[in-house]
């Protein structure tokens, strides 16, 4: 009932959209049937709106025996108003292209009457009344004559028709009125199946069942959920059962439990249903509590109670509907509760969505039998355990064969045939069974199509008709996304504005009616499928509206009046081998056409151009010529044409074709009518790829504005050509071809010109096909271009960069694109920002103006553009020596990583950078010999920052003594002249081999005592202190030279120190000038310094990550601070210092 509520509503809607158009508005008003287009369509509002809640109120609905009669008949009605209307509106079409006035309105027919007995002395005037309303003339042989339209006939049938209609509207809207809005959604009523096998074999399934076993049994989570999914009569309830069933089964699981869920999935019910089997399955166990329960949580509780220290097995067979992921849930909770691991819920569903939603672990899909397992099982459901006849492998098997073929494997069609064959065993019913494809006309419940169509008839009225109507397609064709979207939109199931609303195909599958196959087409989309059976029902329900055409005998004088849409395979053979009156399918919106072998001289026919309500037409499989009709462009409401290029660029006045999505080829020809560039400016709704061809013969910027290439958003491929012996000499016919913004891929060939004037930026963004962006050699493109943005183009080998292309471009940013090719970067001057990178996280090459960075990245440098860098940082490149270094004449800051050849083994000492101030070096690379990397460093006679890292590997350097240096860092290393220190304000020092911080302080202070000419106060001028060796710093006579400068102390690292002693408590309190004391990730120290409350001086104290402090110092802090930065300590600690923050309010805390 549902299906026929829809079914009227949808074309009522279809007829309410077509009186909407003023033309056939017109005429419909000018007839005088006692009731205007606006009063019909308003009755009609009212009716369809009564249809649309009527589809919410099924339960009071199906089973009234008015609507039951009614609806068909008010369908009936409206399919007639369609093809009338839709008859009408062609004839208008007609008159507007040929200048006939078949279809004009009373007032305008009988003026043009007058004019033509005016103009026409020999011919009759009554034989502008004579001719049918669609018919053709008797006289012609081919069939194909051009068509007539009958006013008189027109008007009595649209007149009855009408009444008729009407009339049902308003005994359908008297009884809908009548419906209570209360009422519920009828359940669709299933058989109950319970856990017992019926099938005592199970055929085919044996290798699936015990790996199926082995899952079910490796599975360690409390509880887990297994889905088995597959279409209807697959067997799913049948495996089920045989795995219910199973010894191992029953010993594994304390507790098993089957449910039959069918359409009801109610919460409260189910879990009772559940708990009374487990009671009932306990030792002199009652299910009285779970009958007389109605609260969910006691019920909850009670099954929590009952399985929590049991392994339990719940079968949950035949979900047809859940209503959401918390309704599942909440099912499921009193499951997860369990101590045991291993319990298992098993759920059998045809809905992949619905086991998608339930399983955590992958589902189980069921597919057809193989096929000699398949026939084993079908011969066992014709004879049972009957004997075969005595000469079946001669006169049965064969066709047995046959039939089993057709069958695909479904072990519910094996049955339904098994029982048709069992009726009679002659050879002449089993031909019969097999030509006519008795199976698909058996209605029982238990029969293979009335179990599929159950899940049809459980669809959104939308989504039947968007599976009906695949039918057309040969069973197993690979369908794209886009390509049966468009061809549901084209033939009106689906409405273009609301297109992404609602993604169609997936809900198809969600519900089983498609596959989703792994493969992909040559552009990365998924293909759908519709296997089997599921085609022989798509079939089945389309059969009145659709007409899959695959033979030579083929007459349009059969086809029934309700078809509209016609797939024609391998038809066409010859140019004489189109259907005889082809051209009579007038309502024909969807038209394919395929040819058995190329031969350029089959032709499409000529009346091809008349199916002017033609929305998709389908060439992609034609062989034969590539030549259109001349007035092909009358297929005006054409949506979606397929076929090769070259067609698209034959046709004339396309123009025309206002509703074309695709266009993929124009030719722009300077001495042919309809081939304008002008025609373009009338297609807005283009998408897809675009080659204009023959740009030459454009002459003004007028003309290619008018293509309005602007206003194509949905384009995302575009090609300009023009001939390469005729550039264009208007600079300015280019800037006005500049397409949308969403454009993927341009393409511009033989210009010969200046190229795209004003384009200021361009960005391209995961475009895996996109290999090259070329222009012509020597040609000045892109003279305003800024900004070039590329990421994720992974092909993408080559950029327009030259000396004559981009020379004004500013910002290049580059992101995964491994195959790109870049000249000597940057190749202008004027970029001053660029980016290079491997994906988001690896960076190749920067350079921001006054800064680069190269790591890794193996093109070349433009040296002669990067006069004004000050910075530069250098890793993992092989390609760059310390003579390319030297170009920088404005370099102040170098950092270099790892980089093999940039020093040379012999340095001579001709090379000095005198402008350089900072200096971090990786000297992990360079050789362990001393004379060696002190000429690294003696090339760097003017630092004032040092920092060397990578020396772990017992790398030695001796570092030179320099009175410009401040500040010093170094990991790893061995060796150091104390006359670097003279001046030095920072020193960190940390993971070196033998010589730790204080070794080295140590040491300068050895070396003042014995050199008395070196400066007052050398080392004390020390400011900022990092060490990784607590213990060897915090003694006396370091911190004494320490003292009267150092403001900050960092201990880094140090893993060792637990504790500090008495000797070393004492040497931290001489740092009266310690302001700052940090201790980052010291993960062996217990306790902070004792003395810290007397270090007057101290404002900041920080401890991250020293995870085995377990207290503050007993004295407190000091009350100098004012900040404290806490990371990694107990609860303890956080509460003391909270009560401290009371006693000291300007003290600042972050647990950072």
């Amino acid at each position: 009932m549902q299906a026929a509520l829809g079914a009227a509503a949808t074309l009522l809607g279809k007829v309410f959209t077509m009186l909407s158009a003023a033309p056939v508005a017109a005429y419909v008003d000018s007839l005088e049937l006692g009731h205007n287009s606006q009063q019909i369509r308003a009755k009609l509002a009212h009716t369809r709106g009564l249809l649309h809640n009527a589809q919410a109120q099924v339960s009071d609905v199906g089973h009234n025996p008015g609507l039951q009669e009614l609806l068909p008949a008010l369908s009936r009605n409206a399919y007639e108003a369609e093809d009338l209307l839709d008859e009408l509106h062609y004839f208008q079409i007609h008159d507007r292209l040929h200048g006939t006035h078949y279809a004009a309105t009373q007032a305008n027919f009988l003026r043009h009457a007058r004019n033509a007995l005016r103009h026409t002395a020999t011919s009759s005037w009554a034989a502008c009344f004579s001719c049918s309303s669609a018919q053709d003339d008797s006289d012609s042989t081919s069939g194909d004559a051009e068509l007539r339209f009958h006013r008189v006939i027109f008007s009595r049938k649209f007149k009855s028709v009408l009444q008729d209609m009407q009339t049902h509207c308003d005994s359908v809207s008297d009884l809908l009125g009548t419906i209570p809005t209360s009422s519920m959604p009828v359940a669709v009523h299933r058989p109950q199946i319970g856990s017992t096998i019926i099938q005592d074999t199970l055929y085919g399934r044996r290798h699936t069942f015990e790996e199926t076993v082995n899952r079910i049994f490796s599975c360690k989570h409390p509880v887990s959920v297994l889905p088995i999914v597959g279409p209807g009569g697959i067997g799913k309830t049948t495996f089920a059962q045989h795995l219910y069933n199973d010894a191992r089964t029953e010993e594994h699981f304390q507790v098993r439990v089957w449910v039959c869920v069918s359409t009801d999935f109610d919460v409260l019910k189910l879990t009772r249903e559940i708990l009374a089997c487990i009671l009932a399955a306990e030792e002199g166990g009652s299910s009285s509590v779970a009958n007389e329960t109605t609260n969910l949580d006691q019920l909850q509780r009670s099954i929590v109670r009952r399985l929590k220290s049991k392994r339990f097995l719940i079968v949950l067979d035949d979900i047809w509907k859940c209503d959401s992921q918390d309704q599942w849930k909440t099912l499921l909770a009193p499951f997860t509760k369990g101590e045991t691991k291993g319990s298992m819920l098993l759920v059998t569903t045809r809905f992949p969505k619905l086991a998608q939603m339930m399983e955590t672990i992958d589902p189980l899909e069921l597919l057809g039998l193989e096929s000699n397992d398949f026939f084993t099982f079908f011969e066992a459901c014709i004879f049972g355990e009957e004997e075969k006849p005595e000469h079946y492998q001669d006169e049965f098997a064969g066709i047995a064969r046959k039939i089993a073929n057709k069958l695909k494997g479904s072990p519910l069609a094996a049955k339904t045939v098994g029982r048709l064959l069992r009726k009679d065993l002659s050879q002449k019913h089993w031909n019969g069974v097999l030509e006519k494809h008795e199976w698909l006309k058996e209605q029982n419940n238990h029969d293979i199509m009335s179990s599929l169509k159950i899940s049809y008839d459980c669809l959104p009225f939308d989504l039947k008709k968007c599976f009906s109507y695949c039918g057309l397609f040969p069973e197993d064709y690979p369908f794209t996304s886009s390509e049966i979207n468009h061809f549901w939109v084209a033939i009106g199931i689906i409405d273009s504005d609301h297109q992404a609303n609602r993604n169609y195909l997936e809900e198809l599958v969600d519900n089983g009616f498609l596959m989703k196959e792994k493969e992909f087409d040559r552009h990365g989309r998924n293909y759908y499928v519709m296997h089997d059976l599921m085609h022989e029902l798509s079939k089945s329900v389309s059969a009145q509206e659709c007409l899959n055409i695959s033979g030579l005998d083929f007459r349009a004088d059969v086809v029934p009046q309700s078809v509209q849409q016609i797939l024609s395979k391998k038809l066409v053979k010859s140019a004489q081998s189109f259907p005889y009156r082809f051209s009579k399918l007038i309502h024909l919106q969807y038209l394919k056409i395929s040819s058995s072998y190329k031969d350029d001289e089959i032709s499409l026919p000529s009346t091809l151009s008349r199916f002017y309500h033609l929305k998709f037409l389908d060439l992609d499989d034609w062989s034969g010529s590539s030549d259109l009709p001349e007035d092909f462009s009358h297929l005006e409401n054409l949506h979606d044409f397929r076929a090769r290029s070259e067609p698209h660029s034959n046709i004339r006045n396309v123009g025309k074709m206002k509703h074309l999505q695709e266009l993929k080829g124009f030719h722009v020809k300077k001495e042919s009518m309809g081939f304008e560039l002008t025609e373009l400016g009338a297609l807005p709704e283009l998408e897809g790829g675009l080659i204009i061809r023959g740009l030459e013969h454009v002459a003004t910027k007028e003309e290619a504005t008018a293509a309005k290439l602007m206003l194509k958003r949905n384009l995302n491929q575009l090609e300009l050509l023009w001939d390469r012996g005729q550039p264009t000499t208007d600079a300015g016919i280019l800037d006005a071809l500049q397409p949308h913004s969403n454009l993927r891929l341009l393409t511009i060939a033989n210009h010969g010109g200046k190229c795209f004037m004003l384009l200021k930026a361009v960005s391209f963004y995961k475009m895996p096909e996109l290999a090259e962006w070329v222009v012509e050699p020597n040609c000045h493109s892109f003279p305003s271009l800024e900004d070039i943005y590329c990421r994720d183009c992974p092909n993408l080998r080559v950029m327009p960069f030259s000396e004559v292309s981009c020379t004004n471009l500013r910002r290049l940013s580059v992101s995964g694109c491994p195959k790109m090719y870049l000249p000597s970067m940057p190749h202008t001057s004027t970029l001053t920002d660029l980016d290079v990178k491997r994906c988001d996280s690896e960076r190749l090459l920067s350079y921001d103006g006054k800064k680069l960075a190269v790591s890794g990245y193996g093109g070349a440098l433009a040296y002669h553009n990067l006069d004004k860098v000050e910075d530069i940082d250098i890793a993992n490149v092989s390609h760059i020596s310390l003579t390319d270094i030297e170009k920088f004449k404005s370099l102040t800051k170098v950092t270099v990583g790892r980089c093999d050849g940039l020093f040379p083994e012999e340095l001579d000492g001709s090379i000095v950078f005198h402008s350089v101030k900072s200096l971090k070096l990786d000297v992990s690379h360079l050789t362990s010999s001393k004379s060696s990397s002190s000429k690294v460093l003696n090339c760097f006679i003017a630092l004032s920052v040092l920092v060397i890292v990578g020396g772990y590997e017992e790398c030695v350097m001796q570092l030179p003594s320099s009175s410009s240096l401040q500040k010093l860092t170094f990991e790893g290393l061995d060796g150091f002249n104390p006359l670097i220190a003279v001046n030095l304000v920072q020193l960190q020092v940390c993971g070196c081999n033998t010589l730790a911080a204080a070794d080295m302080l140590s040491e300068v202070a050895s070396h003042s005592q014995r050199a008395k000419l070196l400066p007052a106060g050398y080392i004390s001028r020390l400011e900022k202190l990092s060490v990784d060796d607590i213990c060897g710093l915090l003694v006396a006579p370091i911190c004494s030279l320490l003292a009267p400068a150092l403001h900050t102390l960092e201990f880094l690292f140090d893993e060792s120190m637990e504790s500090l002693t008495e000797e070393q408590e004492k040497a931290l309190q001489l740092l009266t000038s310690l302001q700052n004391l940090s201790f980052y990730y010291c993960k062996g120290l217990q306790s902070l310094p004792q003395g810290l409350h007397c270090l007057s001086s101290l404002k900041e104290l920080s401890v991250i990550g020293c995870e085995e402090i377990q207290s503050l110092p007993k004295e407190g802090l000091p009350l100098s601070l004012r900040t404290l930065y806490m990371r990694g300590h107990s609860a303890e600690i956080e509460e003391k210092i909270e009560k401290m923050k009371r006693s000291n309010p300007d003290l600042s805390v972050s647990y950072c």
